[in-house]
């Protein structure tokens, strides 16, 4: 991937580094395990996630009714 051999990157690394590197990759392993957790429970929960490219409007205006003022289109 970098064209250098493993043994030389190993060896131009400081140890501060290496053990910055394996921290990072023990959060990242352990952030993606709780990731696939949760989506494993979601699964055998049977709950769907529900997605929806569509603004929820009454929501929309339930919440900020008329704080939030635009122009009015013009065609």
């Amino acid at each position: 991937m970098t064209g250098y051999s493993l043994s030389y990157i190993l060896d131009s690394l400081s140890l501060d580094l290496l053990m910055m590197i394996y921290r990072y990759g023990l959060g990242f392993e352990e952030t993606k395990s709780i990731i696939f957790l949760n989506q494993y429970g979601m699964a055998l929960s049977g709950k769907k996630k529900v997605t929806s490219d569509k603004p929820d409007l009454k929501k929309f205006n339930l919440l900020y009714g008329s704080k939030i003022k635009t122009p009015d289109k013009k065609e």
